[in-house]
């Protein structure tokens, strides 16, 4: 079994990553078609022009104003690269539950219900800060990078007989 593994090293390889392709690019495209069908049912919901999900959701938020019994936010209904145009800061939100500890400003996620198109009955909710997200996507890039060393210095690629070969090392 080893033996065909090893000289049939490179077509495995080459069907491997074509199949993890074709999956992510799958799961991605899906995916995809949801969340927008997701955020314009949202961004409908909360202007007025379409029924609210009347399941429980979990949105992205930015808080916007505090108050004792209440606070209101701004749903995240957009994409883009800068946290200051995700969020859809026309209509205000009303959130009802338990109020956690936050400050003006924070991005949190709840989970919930919507009672009418501006009014969110709050069941969960998580906050997470900046200083973790920076932590998250750091470690992921020091994966990478990581692999990705290992990688070249255990295998090598010769471009004339288009094959990957493990290095030997003396």
């Amino acid at each position: 079994m080893l033996s065909i593994l090893e000289n049939h090293r490179t077509p495995l390889l080459v069907i491997t990553v074509f199949l993890l392709s074709l999956l992510s690019i799958y799961s991605y495209s899906f995916g995809n078609a949801k969340d927008k069908e997701f955020n314009k049912t949202l961004a409908g919901c909360i202007s007025g022009t379409r029924n609210c999900p009347q399941h429980s959701v979990v949105v992205s938020a930015q808080v916007k104003n505090l108050s004792q019994d209440y606070f209101i936010v701004n749903i995240r209904t957009r994409k883009g690269a800068r946290w200051e145009d995700l969020f859809d800061r026309k209509f205000d939100i009303t959130v009802f539950g338990e109020r956690p500890d936050l400050t003006v400003g924070d991005i949190i996620a709840l989970k919930g219900h919507f009672s009418s198109s501006q009014i969110f009955q709050l069941k969960e909710y998580d906050i997470e800060a900046k200083w973790l997200r920076e932590i998250k996507y750091t470690i992921s890039l020091l994966a990478l990078v990581l692999t990705m060393f290992i990688w070249f210095k255990a295998f090598g690629f010769s471009p004339t007989e288009l094959v990957f070969f493990r290095k030997q090392n003396h």
